[in-house]
């Protein structure tokens, strides 16, 4: 996957917590309570997925009152140029099955080669899937380019996903914490 494709998904999502934070949705405590990464390792999944590795583009991984980082991040991304769109859902399916649910919200953005005419054009597509214990996985699929007409509305995730169910004191766990798929476009482009 071409370099700037491949990390324009990651910088789009930090570049969202930035606008969390700068528009009150995130406040210090709940910042220090929030960890980002690129590409951690996890190895620790249960149940049929206890021998699988993972490597997300992005996760925000929450911090329990104790100081201890979670067992798994609450939030993932995972990219793709190469990889199919059945490979990016089996994704989702170990995220969330193998984290016993703990990973509440997978993003997956999705870009290709179209080939139209004489023009190649690339294409993209942003899947949010969301789940907790107890609950289905629920899924969101828009296109980001080509652009829809209409323009569909941003889709969102909650601080209570963001956290992994343990809310920051003084935040409501339902507040939604908007992904902007026009800002995806412009890094995208």
């Amino acid at each position: 996957m071409p370099s700037y494709l491949h990390e324009a998904a990651g910088a789009w999502l930090g570049r969202q917590y930035g606008r969390w934070r700068s528009s009150g949705l995130i406040d210090d405590d709940a910042d220090e309570a929030m960890e980002m990464f690129s590409s951690p390792r996890v190895t620790n999944f249960i149940r049929w997925y206890v021998r699988s590795v993972k490597e997300p583009d992005f996760s925000f991984i929450p911090v329990d009152p104790t100081g201890l980082r979670r067992e798994f991040p609450s939030v993932i991304l995972e990219s793709g140029w190469a990889s199919t769109m059945p490979n990016l859902v089996d994704d989702y399916r170990v995220w969330h099955q193998g984290s016993g649910k703990r990973v509440r919200v997978v993003i997956l953005v999705k870009a290709w080669a179209y080939q139209l005419n004489t023009q190649n054009q690339v294409c993209a597509t942003l899947e949010v899937s969301h789940t907790r214990p107890g609950a289905a996985v629920t899924v969101t699929q828009m296109s980001v380019f080509p652009i829809p007409d209409p323009l569909l509305p941003d889709p969102t995730i909650t601080v209570e996903e963001l956290f992994g169910g343990l809310c920051p004191a003084g935040h409501n766990p339902a507040t939604a914490l908007p992904l902007e798929v026009g800002q995806l476009r412009r890094i995208l482009g």
